[in-house]
């Protein structure tokens, strides 16, 4: 296992990225350090990789600013018995169906044929999950979802008719930014912009499952739009700050239940317990109250008061309901 994980890690990645071209420049090798990477990578892989004393020994100089490997073919992608039934089990996974043309599931499906897949979706049991999932093997969906896709991967304008939340129809051109999966609900959505009002309003998140119609243009929206600032803009202004006892494994749990999360984790040596600091998204706030409840009383939100309140509030709600009276 440790030799799969080495030669299937970052560091193996980059160096396979770079070895494919004949000739590479210094600033070939930092974007790919930098999209094959941590975030740290960029500090020393280049030195690494560069030609001098100390490096990997892939390259030779071939003057002119240029580098070239010093293999004479680049190197062969290898896949073994057990990623191919990684990949067959992973096909049974109807969420995967939506990255592929039925061109390139029909192919894979072929060439898997004879794999007997590493597990069955049969042996895997979700807890904490709604049960009203999109329907990830419909037709319009999988078309929906691809012509979205494909407007995010393209950076192009599209058309999108969907139905809200309080069951209005709407439709309007979209710059779709980020497509996102929300495993306790088992739905897709995507965070978009106005095409029309691409400033600092017309921000809009659409399930990916209410959509009735989409139609890609040919227009690209602007290369000066960041998704740093309209992502900054949905933030919350004061991040939770959670403190996760040792009690049954919660430590391990929290951090593998938000995972996903940007945060930042602190633990006291003398009693084991972690405090957690998360940034989320202001429209995940219920959603995110409602996953730390799910932990009882392994968790104390200690910040920002206004979700500590919250938490407090439905806690005393949950009581009135099962014993009834008063707090």
């Amino acid at each position: 296992m440790t030799l799969f994980s080495e030669i299937y890690g970052a560091y193996f990645r980059i160096a396979s990225a770079v070895l494919e071209r004949e000739t590479v420049t210094a600033s070939d090798l930092e974007r790919i350090v930098a999209g094959e990477g941590f975030r740290d990578s960029v500090l020393f892989i280049p030195d690494k990789l560069r030609p001098g004393e100390g490096s990997w020994g892939l390259l030779e100089d071939r003057g002119n600013g240029e580098w070239g490997r010093v293999t004479s073919n680049p190197p062969v992608t290898i896949v073994t018995e057990l990623q191919k039934r990684w990949l067959k089990a992973k096909l049974s996974d109807p969420k995967m169906w939506l990255f592929l043309t039925d061109e390139e599931l029909a192919e894979l499906s072929g060439r898997l044929s004879d794999i007997v897949p590493l597990y069955s979706r049969e042996q895997i049991r979700q807890v904490d999950t709604y049960s009203d999932g999109d329907d990830f093997t419909s037709p319009d969906y999988r078309r929906h979802f691809r012509d979205i896709l494909t407007a995010t991967k393209e950076k192009r304008i599209i058309y999108i008719l969907f139905r809200t939340g309080s069951g209005k129809v709407q439709g309007r051109l979209f710059v779709p930014l980020k497509i996102e999966y929300s495993p306790k609900n088992d739905k897709f959505r995507v965070y978009c912009r106005n095409a029309r009002r691409c400033g600092n309003s017309g921000n809009t998140v659409i399930n990916i499952g209410r959509v009735i119609r989409t139609d890609l243009t040919d227009t690209e929206y602007p290369s000066d739009l960041r998704q740093d600032e309209y992502f900054s803009r949905i933030r919350c202004q004061e991040p939770a700050v959670i403190k996760v006892s040792q009690e049954r494994s919660g430590v391990e749990r929290f951090l593998m239940e938000f995972s996903s999360y940007e945060k930042r984790t602190g633990l006291d040596t003398e009693t084991g317990d972690c405090t957690v600091t998360l940034w989320y998204d202001r429209t995940d706030e219920t959603e995110l109250l409602i996953r730390l409840l799910s932990f009882g009383p392994v968790v104390e939100i200690l910040s920002p008061p206004g979700l500590r309140a919250q938490a407090a509030e439905r806690v005393r709600k949950q009581y009135r309901l099962i014993y009834g009276g008063s707090d």
